[in-house]
């Protein structure tokens, strides 16, 4: 990953071997949010083997706004070892029920149905899925709510000096190095949950306006303690 938070297709590309069977390619990326240009990622799938299957796993596709959003399904028809990831546990909302779907050429696909487990998807979660597809119309309007409070989030953020990718699912990412474990308690101490990479970073999930809020009231406030503690001679880091 690079410094910006984007995957660094170019070194991934560079330690495929004749030996790699598999790529994990996360659009967006899970935990920063960033998003692949399409020319970029033509260039990476042109230097992968034909053996090598490369998995392009869109769980948030539903929240990437902008050219971004229509997604990678056309690349399938140019690359027979491309196929797309998919899930209903995300934008509409049925983590516990694990059902998703992949999109391939018709042999990898076949391929894959060989070796999955039978019936890995319940008959509850398929139901659910279904009436979930008949929601559309909901499901957009609550997807558009959450990326205009991702907007709200990260702009704030900026504003105050902290550092966020311009993230295209439902969270944002802050990259605080060594800082990230102190400041995931601090929020907790704030009744904020986050999710802490030790050494790397947070990444906060957005929600209702109010719980943002209060996200970006103890962002504020440890600001103000590194400022603090700056005037005062005291170590410590905090936005970037």
């Amino acid at each position: 990953m690079r410094v910006d938070g984007a995957h660094d297709l170019t070194a991934m590309a560079d330690r495929i071997t004749g030996a790699t069977r598999l790529v994990i390619v996360c659009n967006p990326n899970n935990p920063t949010g960033t998003v692949i240009d399409r020319d970029k990622l033509r260039a990476f799938l042109d230097r992968v083997p034909p053996i090598c299957l490369v998995a392009l796993d869109e769980a948030y596709f539903e929240y990437v706004d902008g050219p971004a959003g229509a997604g990678c399904l056309e690349l399938c028809d140019r690359y027979p070892n491309l196929v797309v990831l998919r899930t209903f546990s995300k934008a509409y909302g049925l983590a516990n029920l694990r059902v998703g779907y992949l999109i391939g050429s018709a042999d990898t696909v076949a391929s894959v149905r060989d070796v999955c487990l039978p019936y890995a998807v319940s008959g509850v979660a398929q139901r659910a899925a279904l009436a979930a597809l008949d929601l559309k119309d909901v499901l957009l309007a609550r997807v558009e709510e959450t990326i205009a409070e991702r907007t709200r989030v990260r702009a704030a953020l900026v504003v105050e000096g902290w550092a966020v990718p311009d993230s295209q699912g439902n969270f944002v990412w802050l990259s605080l190095g060594e800082d990230a474990v102190p400041f995931g308690r601090w929020c907790a101490r704030a009744g904020i949950e986050l999710r802490v990479f030790d050494g790397e970073g947070v990444r906060v999930s957005i929600g209702s306006e109010s719980d943002n809020d209060a996200f970006l009231a103890a962002a504020h406030e440890w600001c103000v303690r590194i400022a603090a503690a700056s005037i005062t001679g005291a170590t410590g880091r905090g936005a970037a």
